[in-house]
């Protein structure tokens, strides 16, 4: 969750997500393939700002706040 007055401000891509990753995925900087049944999920009331995609990944997304993409799409999978 990121709370209300909450800020993230990234220059390239964010991913937000409840689902499982691989250690080497994530720490040797390969595919990054996410896997899992969370129901747990993503809630916003803050502001995301990210100079590439925005991707919230989990049972839900929910989005009070604000999310920009300055060069990319914004997805809540």
């Amino acid at each position: 969750m990121v709370g209300a007055g909450g800020v993230i401000d990234v220059g390239g891509m964010l991913t937000l997500s409840t689902l499982d990753i691989a250690n080497d995925d994530f720490l040797n900087g390969s595919s990054n393939r996410f896997f899992g049944n969370s129901t747990n999920g993503i809630t916003n009331y803050g502001s995301i700002r990210a100079g590439g995609d925005a991707l919230f990944l989990g049972g839900f997304g929910h989005n009070f706040g604000s999310i920009e993409s300055t060069n990319g799409a914004v997805a809540l999978v």
